[in-house]
Parts: structure tokens; C-alpha cells; sequence
């Protein structure tokens, strides 16, 4: 990882401040970057993961339901990805497409 990139690296994780970072992958070019948010309604953490470039910009993946359209939102105001940009992240168990996938987690007492 380049000097350039760690600090690059430290500000877009800083943009998020109700993250709690975890690990990261040094692609060279590109840094991999997960960590952790922490659900108010139960004892569970949902996962954002980042993927960050040399030149700033990022593309990011999350679980999380309530921050979701709001890390879309920070991160736009950085430009860092384009405003109105936000795609939601949705569970597999939902898309009858994908019922041949074995492993999957699934809600109890969820009502569809």
C-alpha cells in the first residue's frame, strides 16, 4: 500500500464514523476494507464493505438496511460515487431465482 492510498484509505473510512473497521486486502492498485455496524434493535452488526482506488473513488457493499441509503448519500457528497446512485442490498432467500442456492441464511418468523 502506498503512502497516497492509506490516506486516501483513512479518510473514506473516517466519512463513516458509526462503522467499526475490521480488516482489509491490499490489491495494489485497489484496497478491499470491511468493518461492522452495530443494529440498535438487536444484538447483531450488519457488514459494509468498501472497495477503495488510488484515485478515490470507492464502491461499497452493506447488509445494512437503516444506513444504507445514507453511506450512498456521504459518499455521493464526497464524490466519491454519483448522487442518486444507491442500489439496495437484498436477501437471497427473497428471489425465486436463486432457490437452487443450498446455504442460505434465512429469517424466522419473517413474513414476506
Amino acid at each position: 500500500m502506498t503512502p497516497k492510498l492509506a490516506t486516501i484509505m483513512t479518510e473514506v473510512c473516517n466519512e463513516l464514523p458509526f462503522v467499526n473497521w475490521d480488516r482489509f486486502i491490499d490489491c495494489g492498485n485497489i484496497i478491499v476494507i470491511f468493518g461492522w455496524i452495530d443494529r440498535k434493535q438487536d444484538s447483531y452488526k450488519d457488514f459494509v464493505s468498501l472497495e477503495i482506488t488510488s484515485k478515490g473513488s470507492i464502491s461499497f457493499t452493506t447488509s445494512s438496511a437503516e444506513y444504507s441509503e445514507a453511506i450512498s448519500d456521504i459518499f455521493a457528497g464526497y464524490g466519491r460515487i454519483p448522487k442518486g446512485s444507491h442500489l439496495p442490498c437484498q436477501r437471497v432467500e427473497d428471489h425465486e431465482l436463486l432457490k437452487g442456492i443450498k446455504k442460505v441464511i434465512k429469517i424466522r418468523d419473517r413474513h414476506q
